[in-house]
């Protein structure tokens, strides 16, 4: 019997593991994570570097109004 039990408090330790890591995935950290719909508050675009410009581009889109561009 105390192998029984210790096997199943084992089993239930497990499944609250992995059952808390599931519910914490269901928060979304990025809400604008495609950056497609409009720029972000707190991003603030970086001055040229060797060359390479960053933009938003409103030419070519996949979904929403803009995309992130490197040129």
């Amino acid at each position: 019997m105390r192998r029984t039990r210790g096997f199943w408090t084992a089993v239930a330790a497990w499944l609250l593991l992995v059952g808390g890591g599931t519910s914490l995935a269901q928060t979304n950290l990025l809400p604008n994570g495609d950056l497609e719909d409009l720029r972000p508050n707190f991003w603030m675009p970086a001055p040229s570097v060797g060359g390479v410009r960053c933009e938003w581009a409103t030419d070519r889109v996949h979904q929403g109004d803009r995309s992130f561009k490197v040129v």
